[in-house]
């Protein structure tokens, strides 16, 4: 059984270039139709999205599926303003631009966290804590109901 999207966090640092290691455990993940190249975008709450170029695409499409409301109008401009294409270098390095380290307050580390399907947020290491850390007993609580959420159909958890 091959594992179809990226689970898990990692770590790691920031150079002084905005260079950051693409960390191995999602690495492995990646298939030849994945590619090296990747698209790292704004994120909500000072994150960074990072999408292989398959699931880019496909938020593409999504994105364009929309009403054309002034809101996702602009929604889509800054979204594709920012947006950045980068590659896996030789040493698998992905390269973040200054407008995208200030977006997600990222100086020094980044924390790698899996979303849904081939994505990735990237985040400042205490702002992820602050939000989602399991830290509090609310944040404990919280995630605790999200296994009780009811679904249609589905009376077996």
């Amino acid at each position: 059984m091959r594992i179809q999207s990226f689970i898990g966090h990692a770590q790691t640092s920031i150079d002084a270039k905005g260079r950051t290691s693409f960390p191995r455990e999602f690495r492995r993940l990646l298939v030849d139709e994945d590619g090296a190249e990747v698209v790292v975008s704004p994120g909500p709450n000072r994150s960074l999205i990072l999408f292989t170029v398959k699931e880019w695409n496909a938020y593409m499409d999504e994105i364009s599926r929309r009403p054309r409301t002034k809101q996702n109008q602009e929604f889509a401009n800054q979204l594709l303003a920012f947006a950045h294409c980068t590659k896996l270098d030789g040493q698998n390095r992905i390269s973040l631009n200054s407008t995208l380290l200030k977006h997600a307050m990222l100086d020094g580390e980044v924390l790698f966290t899996a979303r849904q399907g081939k994505t990735l947020g990237l985040w400042n290491p205490q702002r992820w804590n602050e939000l989602y850390g399991l830290s509090t007993d609310d944040a404990l609580a919280t995630f605790d109901e999200g296994f009780w959420v009811e679904e249609p159909g589905r009376d077996d958890i």
